[in-house]
C-alpha cells in the first residue's frame, strides 16, 4: 500500500480455494458437539453484519427447530467485543460459538456452509468443497460468480430465508458444491501464476 499509494479499500485480494482432508465428521465432533454448523467468516470492524446474522439465525432456530449451531471467527477486537455484548440476552447463545480464527481454515473444512458477511480483507482462502452463502456484495460476487447464494446485505429475514433454502434443499447444496468444485479446478490450474504476481508487486520496481 505504501509502495504503490494505493487505498487499501481499492485492494481486493487474490485467492485460492483452500484444501483439507479433514473428516468433516471429525469435525463436527470437535468443534460442534457432532452437529451440523454454518461458519460465519467475518473480517472488518462493523458488528451491524454480524447482528443481522444472529437475527438471521435466530429465525433459523425458531422455523426448523433444527440443532444446527453457528460458529463465527472475528479477526479483530472491536468486532469481537460487540458480538460478545450482543450474545450475553441472546436466546439461541448456547448454540453459537466464538473460535479464534488461527484454527479457520480447519473449521472451513467441516462446516455446512460457509456465510461471507463482509468483504475479504488481506490475504486469505475460499473453502473448498463447502458451499457458500455470501452477502450481495460486487467484491463477493466477482469471487464466488454463480458458485455462491447470495442474500441481501443487513436483511437478517433474507439471509433466513438462504440459510433455510440450503439446509432443506439438498439439491441446491449440490448444485453449489459442484460449481464451487469448478472454480477450485481453475484457481488450482492457476495458483502458480498468481502466486507469482503476488511475489512480483512486493518487489520494488
Amino acid at each position: 500500500e505504501k509502495l504503490y499509494k494505493v487505498d487499501a479499500n481499492k485492494i481486493i485480494a487474490l485467492t485460492s480455494y483452500e484444501n483439507n482432508t479433514t473428516d468433516r465428521e471429525q469435525l463436527k465432533g470437535q468443534y460442534a458437539d457432532g452437529n451440523e454448523y454454518f461458519y460465519c467468516r467475518h473480517t472488518c470492524t462493523n458488528t451491524q453484519s454480524l447482528i443481522s446474522i444472529l437475527k438471521a439465525f435466530s429465525l433459523f432456530k425458531k422455523r426448523l427447530k433444527s440443532s444446527m449451531k453457528l460458529i463465527i471467527s472475528v479477526n479483530n477486537s472491536t468486532a469481537e467485543k460487540g458480538i460478545r455484548r450482543s450474545l450475553n440476552s441472546y436466546k439461541y447463545k448456547e448454540d453459537v460459538q466464538l473460535m479464534n480464527s488461527e484454527v479457520d481454515n480447519e473449521i472451513k473444512s467441516g462446516a455446512y456452509a460457509m456465510i461471507y458477511s463482509s468483504p475479504f480483507t488481506g490475504f486469505e482462502t475460499i473453502p473448498a468443497h463447502v458451499p457458500v452463502l455470501a452477502t450481495d456484495l460486487d467484491s463477493l460476487h466477482s469471487l464466488f460468480g454463480n458458485a455462491a447464494l447470495y442474500f441481501k446485505q443487513d436483511d437478517p429475514i433474507d439471509t433466513s430465508v438462504k440459510m433455510m433454502s440450503i439446509y432443506k434443499d439438498e439439491n441446491l447444496r449440490d448444485d453449489l458444491l459442484a460449481k464451487g468444485k469448478g472454480i477450485d479446478a481453475r484457481t488450482n490450474i492457476s495458483s502458480v501464476l498468481w502466486n507469482k504476481l503476488v511475489l512480483d508487486l512486493k518487489s520494488p520496481i
